[in-house]
């Protein structure tokens, strides 16, 4: 049986990503290891489809919602930025503020 997604520590939230963008992003990829801070972007490895990509990827995955809002660049910078946006909304389960 599948482990529920609200059980997952915040180390596994981040190995999931991990392994995700490795596999999606960096597939031809030989370069230095990624660590949680580099950019993402800069580095060329996600590009705003690859965002939109991601966001796919996190909703499904995580069972979460993904606001509009949510969706910058400041976010998805970085595997830090992400595990962190995942989390927070894994928390919230992705309710959005009412209007």
């Amino acid at each position: 049986m599948k482990e529920p997604v609200a059980s997952y520590t915040e180390e596994q939230v981040g190995n999931i990503i991990r392994a995700h963008i490795e596999k999606e992003f960096l597939f031809r990829s030989r370069g230095p290891a990624l660590g949680e801070d580099n950019s993402l972007i800069t580095r060329g490895i996600i590009d705003s489809i690859g965002i939109f990509r991601m966001v796919n990827f996190l909703e499904q995955r995580f069972e979460i919602a993904i606001a509009p809002s949510d969706i910058s660049m400041e976010n998805f910078c970085s595997l830090r930025a992400i595990r962190t946006l995942t989390l927070s909304r894994m928390h919230g389960r992705g309710e959005r503020e009412s209007a």
